[in-house]
């Protein structure tokens, strides 16, 4: 009987109770899919980059250490170095006149294209070159897209047999090397009607007439015309400033002062040896970058035949020429124009 009583009381007390919610288990978090990694750059698109690169890089790696001989015997520059040292002179020396005052360029000319200045026999330790020049060349270089991969302008056939000898070796070069890129100007053609070009690139011959600036070809207009060998060529400073490079081979000496004319307008220089880097051991050894042609072919040949613009070369070599092979004491007083070298002309 008791054991039915406790029954009945447990029964009754569970009825009283409100009903406990079953019990929810979480549901369980989903994982997350692996995301993908992103895809690796294409291989084509780095490798084109990288080779555009590589390409500048190789062609424009440093050149070789030069050793150079050092001659006891220095050469003598000619009357138009000598012209162009004393109008550097000049320009010095009359900083604050005008640029292109013509009345300053004819004092300039009573002053300097003379037979004393031109055949003077002191020594030069180093050419030095106008401001007149340095302006127009900078003027040109700064503005430039260096359209011009090589240039050579300057004389072929001469009656000098050392200059036939120097420079044997440029046509081959150029049936070889140029392209309708390049820039080539004959400047002894002595029959513009028959004269055959080289390529499209030969502009020795415009319009029926032969072209260029002939410093070395004028010698007979000196009686009319005494600073015709020394004067400042705005088309010639123009050409060089568009090149990259410029074959700077040796003349009737073995050297060329085309070669520092090319430096000033920021074109790399091309020589046959490196000798002909300066007249002396002193020019020799300024330190200016330049190839030879044997390094040049070799690096073309290595670069698919792109020849791409070296400026880092060309900024050192401005720096050394601003320098040591002008009178400019404070570089802020160049201005890059061509107003003196217009009033040096000398027409």
């Amino acid at each position: 009987m008791k054991q039915i009583l406790l029954l009945l009381c447990t029964l009754q007390h569970a009825r009283t109770q409100p009903p406990q919610p079953a019990r929810r288990h979480a549901p369980a978090r989903p994982r997350k899919a692996p995301q993908p990694r992103p895809p690796p750059p294409r291989a084509p698109a780095r490798l084109a980059s990288s080779n555009a690169s590589s390409v500048h890089t190789s062609f424009c790696a440093d050149p070789p250490v030069r050793s150079f001989a050092r001659n006891p015997r220095d050469i003598m520059p000619g009357p138009r170095s000598r012209e162009v040292e004393c109008f550097a002179r000049f320009h010095e020396a009359h900083i604050a006149t005008v640029p292109g005052d013509p009345e300053v360029a004819n004092q300039m000319a009573g002053a300097c294209c003379t037979d004393r200045v031109r055949n003077s026999k002191s020594p030069v330790r180093l050419v030095i070159f106008p401001r007149s020049h340095i302006e127009a060349a900078l003027f040109y270089s700064n503005a430039s897209r260096r359209d011009v991969d090589i240039n050579f302008m300057g004389r072929i056939h001469t009656k000098q047999q050392s200059a036939n000898r120097a420079r044997r070796w440029i046509l081959d070069f150029v049936r070889k090397t140029f392209t309708n890129a390049s820039l080539f100007l004959d400047t002894t053609v002595q029959n513009p009607s028959t004269y055959q070009r080289l390529g499209a690139y030969d502009i020795s011959v415009v319009e029926g007439r032969a072209a260029g600036f002939r410093p070395m070809g004028v010698m007979g207009e000196q009686q009319q015309n005494p600073c015709v060998m020394a004067k400042c060529s705005t088309d010639y400073f123009h050409r060089l400033a568009r090149s990259r490079f410029t074959l700077a081979p040796a003349g009737d000496k073995p050297w060329s002062q085309r070669f520092f004319e090319a430096i000033m307008a920021g074109s790399v220089p091309i020589l046959q040896s490196p000798q002909h880097a300066g007249r002396n051991f002193g020019e020799q050894t300024l330190g200016y970058k330049f190839l030879l042609v044997s390094e040049f072919e070799k690096r073309l040949r290595a670069n698919g035949g792109v020849a791409p613009y070296c400026g880092d070369w060309a900024r050192h070599n401005l720096d050394i020429f601003l320098r040591r092979q002008s009178y400019i004491q404070r570089r802020q007083t160049i201005h890059a124009n061509i107003d003196r070298c217009r009033s040096e002309a000398f027409d």
